[in-house]
Order: C-alpha cells, then sequence, then structure tokens
C-alpha cells in the first residue's frame, strides 16, 4: 500500500521515471505473492506502459525494467506476460510506430 502511495505521488508531481521505478518494485516483489490480484497486476502493467511511451516517449523504459524483472526472477509466473508485452513494444519499434505525445492530443 505504501509504495502504491509512493508512486502515484510521483505520478502527481510528473515524475514518471520514479513513479516508473516504483511501480516495477511493486511488480518485482509482490505479484507472486498473492498480495496483487491479477487486476493489480493487470493496471500496474498498463501505468507503467502508458508512462513510458506517452509521457516519456520511450518503449525501451519499459522493456528495459520488464528484462530486469525477468532477468532477477526468470521463474517468476509473470515473467512469460512480461516478455509479451517486451515483444510487442519491440514489434512496434521494428514497425517504426513512435511513442505518442499525451500533450499534443
Amino acid at each position: 500500500t505504501a509504495l502504491r502511495l509512493l508512486s502515484n505521488c510521483y505520478l502527481e508531481q510528473n515524475r514518471w521515471q520514479e513513479a516508473i521505478d516504483t511501480l516495477g518494485s511493486i511488480l518485482e516483489g509482490y505479484a507472486a505473492s498473492g498480495f496483487l490480484t491479477a487486476k493489480d497486476v493487470d493496471m500496474t502493467i498498463k501505468t507503467i506502459n502508458i508512462m513510458a511511451a506517452y509521457q516519456l516517449r520511450d518503449y525501451n523504459v519499459a522493456i528495459s525494467l520488464y528484462e530486469g524483472i525477468i532477468g532477477r526472477n526468470p521463474k517468476l509466473p509473470l515473467s512469460l506476460y512480461l516478455q509479451k508485452v517486451i515483444d510487442a513494444f519491440n514489434q512496434l519499434k521494428a514497425q517504426g510506430v513512435e511513442p505518442a505525445d499525451l500533450n499534443k492530443q
């Protein structure tokens, strides 16, 4: 709960990278613990993806975070899903799809 509150504070302050790092810590530390529901995990991953793609405009931020989690926890059940997210971002990069800028919408 404290880490979620901290990430929300970072989001409110537009401190995107710190919010992403905190959300990554939540995923890595608690996704397999039973403290997070599947919905919580899904929302956390979506929030990271949105911040990386729309605020930082850099797919590699999310890719690096997920690769680090997988590298440190290869047997984490979430690793297969994170790899699919990485593959999707890499596919976007290969197709030349640039991250969007929320400020232009």
